[in-house]
């Protein structure tokens, strides 16, 4: 029995060193049938509604002079502006695709993107 566990183990272990890695490209397939960046976008749009719904709140009942409105009105684009630029697509992609690659194989994207596919996209 310990032979046939033992055997089991090592096919195990050689079928992942023989995984071949993802390709860039099939990842990247992968993000856009997921439609990831259109995710991203509608994140920011939730992020500034939920900046402006807590500066509401913390005016809430205050009275502000014409300076503190001004400043006000002005934040919730700066700080989109800000996650745009520091939390962009194109640094975010090539995260995932880092991440992808480390954690799955070929074969796992291949049915990923399978999976994920309308019949019209599938190869």
């Amino acid at each position: 029995m310990k032979k046939y566990i033992l055997s089991f183990i090592l096919a195990a272990a050689a079928s992942v060193a023989t995984a071949a890695p993802p390709s860039q490209e099939s990842i990247e397939k992968l993000l856009t049938l997921t439609r990831s960046e259109a995710l991203i976008d509608s994140t920011y749009v939730s992020a500034e509604k939920i900046f402006q719904q807590s500066l509401q709140k913390a005016t809430e009942g205050r009275t502000l002079n014409a300076a503190q409105q001004r400043i006000f009105d002005g934040l919730p684009a700066k700080f989109i502006g800000v996650l745009r630029e520091e939390v962009s697509w194109p640094k975010l992609k090539a995260q995932y695709v880092r991440i992808y690659q480390d954690t799955f194989d070929q074969d796992e994207i291949d049915g990923l993107i399978g999976f994920t596919a309308r019949p019209q996209d599938r190869p």
